[in-house]
């Protein structure tokens, strides 16, 4: 049988082109990525493509050369430990909800060292996750750090304190920490003070040097249970695995 009929008019139809965009449009799924600077981005990727084919198009998107360290996190899992997208596996088998999907993405490995990032650009994205991490208590920061870190971020956004421009409350639409008390902005505004000079990029730089002295900095807790049954949490880090039991921590594996 031809694929190819006639019809009125003279107009002809193709049958195989039609199945294929009926196909390709069955198959193409559109993802919502929740950027770290809070914008959620769309992409449409086909969902029998392995994973490696949406991060490589966020990546592009985000114009991201060190790849390595980031990736995308399901935003919508039912468990309460973290999944991470594979990239090896096919889109499909890892997003089981109907399209769109909402993911999010993350830093997935933090380094030790922030001067082994060698782009501004990567620098950048991790200044952004600790910021964030620190925000929604994910990442537990002593006030005294804290406020030095809000600071370092206050210098990267707003440049030179300025006794003009920076009137009395001008930090007051910002939040750093959870349950931020009132006299945090003080502390914040007297640190400002002693970083002029300094360039977005190296107020941010600084401010990975102090996040990497945290205790849980670029610890991926994952929950669990030992031999007795009772609950612990696992962290996955750069230097090997901690087990902690009621927020202490029992073991290091290096």
């Amino acid at each position: 049988m031809t694929s190819r009929f006639r019809l009125p008019a003279g107009r002809t139809y193709n049958v195989r082109a039609s199945e294929l965009a009926r196909d390709r449009q069955n198959t193409e799924v559109v993802c919502n990525i929740l950027l770290l600077d809070n914008t959620v981005q769309a992409f449409k990727v086909n969902k029998n493509e392995l994973g490696q084919v949406l991060l490589d198009i966020v990546f592009k998107h985000l114009d991201l050369t060190e790849r390595d360290y980031f990736g995308l996190q399901l935003a919508d899992d039912s468990t309460d430990n973290p999944r991470w997208l594979d990239p090896n596996k096919p889109i499909r088998k890892q997003l089981k909800r109907g399209s769109p999907y909402s993911l999010n993405f993350r830093v997935k490995f933090f380094v030790s060292d922030p001067n082994k990032l060698q782009e501004e650009y990567t620098r950048y994205q991790y200044f952004l996750q600790i910021k964030q991490d620190i925000l929604t208590g994910r990442l537990p920061c002593p006030y005294n750090t804290a406020a030095l870190l809000a600071s370092f971020a206050i210098q990267s956004e707003l440049g030179d304190y300025s006794q003009s421009e920076n009137l009395p409350g001008y930090l007051s639409d910002y939040s750093f920490i959870p349950n931020q008390p009132q006299d945090f902005e003080k502390e914040i505004a007297k640190l400002h003070h002693q970083h002029m000079g300094l360039s977005p990029a190296e107020a941010e730089f600084n401010y990975l040097n102090t996040a990497r002295t945290l205790e849980l900095y670029g610890v991926e807790f994952h929950y669990a249970r030992d031999q007795s049954n009772n609950e612990i949490m696992i962290g996955v880090m750069s230097g090997g695995i901690l087990i902690y039991k009621n927020r202490v921590r029992m073991n290091t594996f290096p």
